[in-house]
């Protein structure tokens, strides 16, 4: 993301003076820095806003907050705003996702529950996740991900279902799964959307990471 970034804003970032762009690297995602020095705060600010539209205008879709604003309190408005509801269903995030949309006041309004389906066999009891593909695909593959979304999506009757399934490391990894392989998939009443991922770092970098992407899939398929 921050490769693409760049090469979107290249052009703006070499001819920088005042204001001056960076681009910084956080676990939630890029942070595009714009800083403006001017005699009134009120004049910075004006600077600010030219380049701020410019950027926008580049890579609009990707920015999901300005300031200091996160990424589930911008889904629970979005959800909240549209009157949706959504359940989870998580394997190797084990409930993280479920906890940042309910650590926002007023998550009773949207979220209408959440299970840790960790086993392949809770993965097909309570989700319905067909046995044949858990034993040919493996229970870390897209098509057990869109079956975890649809499942638990049907099972509590919400708007949108989200299944998240892979490998956290440090173990667990081979040569065709490696460790921070992780689907994600996004259901609702016409469609799913299912997003294979890398995610490097250590277990606890992955898991948070798949759910600001789990999160951002959910943003992304309210707008559209």
């Amino acid at each position: 993301m921050s490769l693409l970034l760049e090469t979107k804003i290249k052009d703006l970032i070499l001819a920088q003076s005042n204001p001056t762009l960076a681009l910084l690297i956080r676990p939630e995602g890029v942070i595009i820095r714009i800083t403006a020095k001017a005699s009134t705060h009120i004049e910075a600010e004006k600077m600010i806003e030219i380049v701020e539209a410019q950027v926008k205008a580049r890579v609009g879709e990707y920015i999901y907050a300005v300031d200091d604003e996160n990424m589930e309190e911008v889904v629970a408005k979005l959800l909240k705003d549209n009157c949706l509801t959504v359940t989870c269903a998580e394997s190797c995030t084990g409930g993280m996702l479920a906890s940042r949309l309910t650590s926002i006041s007023g998550s009773s309004m949207y979220i209408k529950g959440s299970i840790v389906t960790y086993s392949n066999e809770a993965k097909m009891k309570f989700l319905d996740v067909d046995k044949e593909i858990l034993d040919t695909k493996g229970a870390v593959s897209p098509e057990v991900a869109k079956q975890m979304a649809e499942g638990v999506r049907k099972a509590v009757g919400s708007d949108i279902g989200v299944g998240i399934t892979g490998i956290a490391g440090p173990t667990g990894g081979t040569d065709k799964k490696p460790v921070g392989l992780v689907y994600i998939a996004v259901a609702g009443k016409d469609n799913t959307v299912v997003k294979e991922n890398i995610f490097s770092g250590d277990r606890a970098r992955v898991r948070y990471r798949s759910t600001q992407q789990a999160l951002e899939m959910i943003r992304q398929y309210i707008k559209k």
